[in-house]
């Protein structure tokens, strides 16, 4: 094509017309950009057909997808695989396979999309080259080590390459989850009145990098385990994430056996009515956390957290306080201006000691 203004004119004026007439030839052109993409991109790519259309698309749902697919291989320049793969999502972007959605303070891509007519073509392509099969009525994705599931069923723990596993689940987790060797990626979506609980043989899971649970969750401590089996390593030292932890776990015991957690959220269970403000919560044995948050799921005057009896380490760089009542305003200064790494603090529905009666 020339390029003058009056040729992209012309394709201003005639593009909806070609892609509501010609759609065929919309994908032939569309899959242009798509072969002239590097090999370590295509598969990344290929993967957001198994995402409904319209679906706005967790920036890190999809990084563990495309680690636990084996599509970030190996670090680059020293980078670790989330860094590698966000350079990765930061590349379709730029060349608009992928569309943005939201960004975060400090411009990380937070939740992304595709085009419909993009969508499209990755169906198509990812059928012809046999990368993936997406069922799209049931929207169940099945990928060589990825399942996503509506419950959970037992013999899916008989899978012993499983790498990813996404189930709606509100119970105890079974035991049995602990066969599943080379899991990376344990997400149960479902809510519950209390606390439930992982088993303790949890911890023998050394590929486990990312734990993400919608209710308040105990980790048993991983010391009982290892006198029940004194020849194991009770230990998750490739843990990176552990969203929905009870308050109720955490303890120096708990965080000694996940030192390289570097996003962490707790959560206080809906009926848990203990009084908190004399117990320290002490967060800093974990030098490589970047992100915390700490949620309570309902207003109660006596469910209160002093911000100065948390001790965070000095890696921090976001902190997201939700719910938490009767602090004083003075702990937050004293608190943040010992966090040099700080780059983001979120107070969401909280309400201060200072503003009591305002």
């Amino acid at each position: 094509m020339d390029r003058t203004l009056e040729s992209w004119n012309n394709v201003v004026r005639t593009l909806s017309k070609v892609i509501s007439s010609h759609p065929d030839k919309c994908l032939a052109v569309l899959s242009l950009s798509y072969h002239h993409l590097p090999n370590q991109l295509k598969a990344c790519f290929l993967s957001m057909s198994s995402f409904p259309e319209d679906f706005q698309v967790e920036t890190q749902r999809l990084i563990y997808l495309w680690i636990a697919e084996g599509f970030i291989r190996s670090s680059e320049n020293g980078k670790s695989l989330e860094e590698v793969a966000m350079d990765y999502l930061e590349d379709l972007s730029s060349r608009n396979l992928i569309m943005v959605r939201k960004r975060r303070l400090n411009g990380e891509i937070k939740t992304c999309g595709i085009h419909d007519i993009l969508r499209e073509f990755c169906l198509i392509e990812a059928e012809m080259t046999k990368h993936m099969h997406v069922e799209r009525i049931m929207v169940l994705v099945i990928f060589s080590k990825v399942l996503m599931f509506s419950s959970f069923p037992l013999v899916i723990t008989k899978l012993f390459h499983l790498r990813y596993l996404q189930v709606p689940f509100h119970q105890n987790i079974p035991e049995s989850i602990s066969e599943l060797q080379n899991l990376q990626t344990l997400i149960c979506s479902g809510y519950s009145l209390e606390s439930i609980s992982l088993p303790v043989k949890i911890w023998t899971m050394q590929n486990l990098r990312y734990i993400r649970l919608w209710a308040a969750t105990s980790l048993p401590s991983p010391r009982r385990e290892s006198i029940l089996n004194k020849h194991l390593v009770t230990r998750m030292p490739n843990l990176e994430e552990f969203s929905g932890l009870s308050c109720t776990s955490c303890t120096n015991e708990v965080f000694s056996g996940i030192p390289d957690l570097r996003r962490l959220i707790i959560q206080v269970p809906l009926l848990f009515d203990k009084y908190l403000p004399n117990e320290v919560m002490d967060i800093s044995i974990l030098r490589k956390l970047k992100a915390f948050k700490c949620y309570y799921w309902k207003h109660s005057w006596t469910m209160c957290i002093s911000i100065k009896s948390s001790v965070f380490p000095t890696s921090l760089k976001r902190l997201t306080l939700s719910r938490c009542y009767l602090f004083p305003w003075e702990d937050i200064s004293s608190t943040l201006i010992m966090l040099p790494n700080l780059e983001e603090f979120k107070l969401k529905d909280c309400k201060a000691r200072d503003d009591i009666g305002r």
